[in-house]
């Protein structure tokens, strides 16, 4: 191998990154509809079955969604949601208690369902933190 095929391979190999990794933030990206509120997304099986504003919950609002093993049941807060029902043995997901800023999930994987919330925090910045 030439010092030329060198070059070739290590810049095709830079192209394959940089491609991937924009697609890969293009896709992640389009999922958040309206950055400034965050969002629930519920997943099950690693498919999106509902996204919405966190702010649409009402305070004991509740929302089923159908697992691998029967329905969850998802409960809604001032600005935060959580799981109070579900199939599992175990039950860990309902111990999770309530999420309601970005990043935070619920999980329960026996029964193959994600309730997470996405978007921006800015809702819970203060003076200074801005």
């Amino acid at each position: 191998m030439t010092q030329g095929d060198k070059t070739v391979l290590i810049v095709v190999l830079l192209v394959v990154l940089l491609v991937g990794g924009f697609i890969w933030l293009w896709k992640n990206h389009s999922q958040v509809t309206d950055v400034d509120v965050p969002q629930v997304v519920i997943e099950v099986n690693g498919e999106i079955k509902e996204q919405f504003p966190l702010t649409d919950l009402e305070p004991g609002d509740r929302r089923q969604i159908e697992g691998a093993l029967g329905y969850s049941v998802v409960k809604g807060g001032e600005n935060k949601v959580m799981m109070v029902e579900s199939p599992c043995p175990d039950k860990i997901c309902i111990g999770m208690g309530w999420i309601s800023h970005p990043g935070e999930a619920i999980v329960c994987l026996p029964n193959r369902v994600i309730i997470r919330v996405i978007g921006s925090d800015k809702l819970d910045l203060d003076g200074v933190s801005q």
